[in-house]
Parts: C-alpha cells; sequence; structure tokens
C-alpha cells in the first residue's frame, strides 16, 4: 500500500519528491554487486525502489551500479557523474538535475525497509508534516560507516533524551543508540544545495557534507530499527537472499 507523501498530493506548492537508490560502490564484503543479489526480477535494489514507492515518491532514480541491469527498477538511472566519489557524489549526481525537488536517499542494500519506515522523514522536512509551531530538535552529524552511508562510529546524543522533530528541517536521518544512520535520509532542495556546494569544494563524505552550519538536522528515533540494517556480508543476507547469492570465484 502506498502511504501518501506528507505535504499531501493536493499541495502544489511542495517540491517534488524523488526516491533516489545508491547503487554503486565495490561490494568488497559480498562478493558481488549488492544491489543485483536476489530474484532477478526483484533484486535488492528493487526492493529498496518499491519501498520508496510506497512512502509516496513521485518518481525513483537509481545512480550507479550496472546501468543495463537496473534501468528497469526505477524511472530513470544515471551514472556516477565522479566515479569513487561515494555515497555523496550519488546524491550529488541527482541533486543537480534537479534542484527543485526533495530527495529520499537509500543505500540498496536495505532488504528490511519499507514505506512507511520512510514517512517520519518526510514529515521532518515537510512545512504542513507535524503540529504547526514545533521546531524540529538539531543535532549534529558525526560519524559514518565503511563505506560512507552506515551503522557505525560514536555520536553520542544527551543521555536521557528522546530524539523527535517537527517539520521545516533541512535534514532528516535516523538516530539508533546515539548514531545517525545515513543509509537513509530525507533532504530539502536547500540541503541538497548545500550539499553540492560542499561536493563542488572537495568534501568526499555525506556526514560532514550535513553539517554546513546553515543547515537544520533533525534526528529521528525509528519505530523500527531492524528495517534500517544494510547487508554487508554474506552472512547479513536474509535466508531467502542467502541461498540465491553465490559469490564469483
Amino acid at each position: 500500500m502506498t502511504v501518501a507523501h506528507p505535504g499531501g498530493p493536493a499541495n502544489h506548492h511542495r517540491p517534488p519528491l524523488l526516491g533516489v537508490v545508491l547503487c554503486g560502490g565495490a561490494s568488497s564484503r559480498m562478493g558481488s554487486d549488492k544491489s543485483l543479489l536476489g530474484p532477478p526480477d526483484h533484486p535488492l535494489a528493487a526492493r529498496v525502489s518499491a519501498a520508496l514507492r510506497d512512502a509516496g515518491v513521485d518518481a525513483v532514480m537509481l545512480v550507479g551500479g550496472d546501468g543495463p541491469a537496473l534501468r528497469g527498477f526505477g524511472d530513470e538511472w544515471f551514472d556516477d557523474e565522479v566515479p569513487g566519489s561515494g555515497p555523496l557524489g550519488g546524491v550529488c549526481t541527482v541533486a543537480r538535475r534537479r534542484p527543485d525537488a526533495s530527495l529520499l536517499v537509500c543505500a540498496c542494500d536495505m532488504p528490511g525497509l519499507a514505506g512507511m519506515d520512510m514517512v517520519p522523514l518526510l514529515r521532518a522536512i515537510s512545512a504542513s508534516g507535524a503540529a504547526a509551531g514545533t521546531p524540529p530538535t538539531v543535532a549534529d552529524a558525526d560519524s559514518e560507516g565503511v563505506d560512507g552511508v552506515g551503522h557505525s562510529g560514536a555520536d553520542p546524543s544527551p543521555p536521557g533524551v528522546r530524539l523527535t522533530a517537527g517539520p521545516g528541517a533541512d535534514v532528516a536521518v535516523y538516530d539508533v543508540g546515539g548514531v545517525p544512520q545515513w543509509s537513509v535520509v530525507a533532504l530539502s532542495p536547500r540541503a541538497s544545495a548545500s550539499i553540492v556546494g560542499s561536493f563542488d569544494d572537495g568534501e568526499r563524505s555525506m556526514h560532514r557534507a550535513m553539517r554546513a552550519p546553515a543547515l537544520v538536522v533533525a534526528r529521528l528515533n525509528p519505530d523500527r530499527p531492524d528495517a534500517l540494517r544494510d547487508v554487508d556480508r554474506p552472512e547479513d543476507l536474509p535466508p531467502m537472499l542467502r541461498r540465491r547469492h553465490r559469490p564469483p570465484r
């Protein structure tokens, strides 16, 4: 079931909302292209694309990876403008083409992610998505995983504080145990423009690009933390996908 975008289908003043699936990367720990793991007609990238559609995006863009194999799982596929520039480069590839759009960005390797998991992020960057007058909680983003999107590192939050957010943030990300989960992030058009500027100045780290002083970053507690788990190694795969995974010899 598709969840309506918090801006509302009848709200003609909201920016377009694009889903972005980041499919680049070497997948060295997996041993094969993560984005194409699973049944040929519904690999990991297709699962994430379907979740984005269920969250209410207007279109899905896939970036990086095997273009001929991935094109059918989204509305458009783009090669990375700057190969090897990591997740930030993939985000900028779409942001340059659609500076007017809000972006809901996901890594391709999140088999448990559903549309409902992403709606709170969209509400945080939507001017009409929550109670009027509720300011977003602001926190710096200080950690990322090995491949730049991830789930490791230390970014302590104040003890005893439940992180929530109201509408009007530029960037919205989930927080698990004091660590921002950059595998799924919602960006306003203003945030996208700032990130492109940082990238052009030489920045290649997702979390540092989000720390521009002018950006309001909302960190939220997820209802389903397990849905944010990514898969880096064969043993991380769900049983159904594990049976289909055959690393190259």
